[in-house]
């Protein structure tokens, strides 16, 4: 490998700095008066005004957000229980207290268990609370199975979460 000749050090003036033509124009775009008449300019500065406030430091557009936090956790109440082993929704329906099976808004099925909804999270409460024992704790395969019901969508356990995407090895987006 050929190493670059070694430059003598510098014995003059430095040399001047090289002056553009026209002024060097400011970061963030300045109203000027010559645009128009004077009824545009203020409307040119209040439009200017909001565009900061969308624009991160880094220059990119920032969506409007509340007051919610940047990774905002689903703090909602369930409204529905999660019944496994039975066969039909009439089997998963007689789980529940004789006064609670007019509460249910529906049942839904999803491949082999049921999720019995209610409009309140009382109401679902209350119901959990009338189950036997034995089958809000039964982990018997043969044997019916009642639990509060979390919606996988509320409650990541699994994979990167939602603090980044997940490129697998594809072109990053950009």
């Amino acid at each position: 490998q050929m190493k670059p000749a070694a430059q003598p050090p510098r014995t003059g003036p430095s040399p001047v700095p090289a002056t553009p033509k026209e002024p060097i124009k400011p970061a963030t775009p300045q109203p000027t008066a010559a645009s128009g008449s004077n009824n545009s300019a203020p409307a040119n500065a209040a439009a200017e005004k909001a565009i900061p406030s969308e624009v991160k430091p880094n220059g990119t557009a920032a969506p409007e957000k509340g007051p919610s936090s940047p990774a905002p956790r689903e703090n909602k109440e369930q409204k529905a229980l999660f019944i496994v082993n039975v066969k039909d929704e009439e089997e998963a329906k007689n789980q529940l207290a004789d006064e609670d099976k007019a509460k249910v808004e529906k049942i839904e099925k999803q491949k082999h268990f049921y999720i019995a909804h209610f409009s309140t999270h009382a109401d679902m409460t209350a119901a959990y609370n009338r189950i036997p024992a034995d089958v809000k704790n039964s982990r018997s395969p043969d044997k019916p199975s009642v639990k509060i019901y979390r919606d996988p969508a509320t409650n990541p356990k699994y994979g990167a979460g939602s603090w980044q995407s997940s490129s697998r090895g594809g072109i990053q987006g950009g």
